[in-house]
């Protein structure tokens, strides 16, 4: 079978663009592939210096491709369930390193918390109403005008 360096060189770009766009898992194929492919060259090759330079390409392929990985595994740690899913107010065990263990949980140190829920708003507390100032009427004639007179009488 014959190894074509064309073939290299392409699959080793769409891999770094898959990995480029995100889609690190079909960026991994490719990079699986590469490496797989240059392995295969490297039987073919009997020049040292070529055959020396084959292997550097390799390794510099099989590091991004652990770079990949990398980056592929710890977003995936990202999507887990893992220690995250207790709710924001839960208390932990103390037998487990836990949030008890803390000095400044001590109720020698803080008074305890009010028993209502803390995601629900207390009532409103109720305000005086006071009557404002008394308004005093003007004494004296009132004139209201007409919009269709201009005289002011109507």
């Amino acid at each position: 079978m014959n190894i074509s360096i064309t073939d290299i060189c392409e699959n080793t770009k769409m891999g770094r663009e898959f990995a480029l766009l995100g889609n690190y898992e079909t960026a991994l194929v490719y990079y699986q592939g590469v490496v797989q492919q240059i392995h295969r060259l490297l039987q073919t090759i009997s020049d040292a210096n070529r055959k020396e330079r084959w292997q550097e390409i390799q390794q510099q392929i099989a590091q991004e491709y652990e770079y990949v990985k990398d980056i592929q595994t710890k977003l995936l740690g990202f999507k887990g369930d893992h220690h995250n899913t207790r709710p924001i107010n839960a208390r932990q065990s103390p037998q487990f390193g836990g949030l008890n263990d803390d000095p400044n949980n001590d109720p020698d140190y803080w008074p305890p918390t009010s028993p209502r829920e803390p995601d629900v708003w207390p009532p409103p507390t109720p305000v005086e109403h006071k009557p404002g100032p008394a308004v005093k009427q003007r004494q004296g004639r009132r004139e209201s005008y007409s919009l269709g007179n201009k005289s002011g009488r109507e």
